[in-house]
């Protein structure tokens, strides 16, 4: 997807020897979309695991027309398990999902966490199915991932 490293983009911002209009110039394709970062980075990443939007709100046990509306922006969600659905749906990697967790405000995967660990356990091992993690995480006695269930909160 991009040439350059996060890291070395940082680097060239941290080194303080070029103005930002030179850093956006000199990295434009390296740049996230302004506005969507998540709506755009969410479908390009659909698209490269080959998977369609529809499929990936059907296997994630989101309502179509809600999920349209949550990757586009038109809806925003509180429950940073409705992202990770969508993101177990899409057989995002762990370093994918963690970059989607934090371009849409919530907090990446930590290891530390007991239920984040069983997450991060299924993404590696490619058992990303909604239904199966929600029955690892019953089984090690952890919160199911939340639903849509009611929307009304969101």
């Amino acid at each position: 997807m991009f040439e350059k490293s996060t890291n070395h983009l940082e680097e060239t911002l941290t080194s303080g020897k070029v103005s930002l209009d030179e850093y956006w110039k000199e990295n434009a394709s390296d740049m996230l979309p302004a506005g969507d970062a998540f709506s755009s980075y969410f479908r390009e990443t659909l698209k490269r695991h080959g998977k369609a939007q529809n499929d990936t709100f059907v296997c994630a046990d989101i309502p179509e027309r809600y999920g349209y509306k949550l990757v586009s922006g038109e809806k925003k969600t509180r429950k940073r398990d409705l992202i990770l659905r969508l993101c177990l749906a899409g057989g995002f990697s762990l370093e994918e999902t963690n970059r989607a967790l934090k371009m849409y405000g919530f907090s990446p995967l930590y290891a530390r966490d007991r239920r984040d660990a069983v997450i991060i356990t299924c993404i590696n091992t490619n058992h990303c199915a909604p239904d199966y993690v929600d029955e690892l995480l019953q089984h090690y006695r952890q919160l199911p991932l939340a639903s849509c269930g009611t929307l009304e909160d969101e």
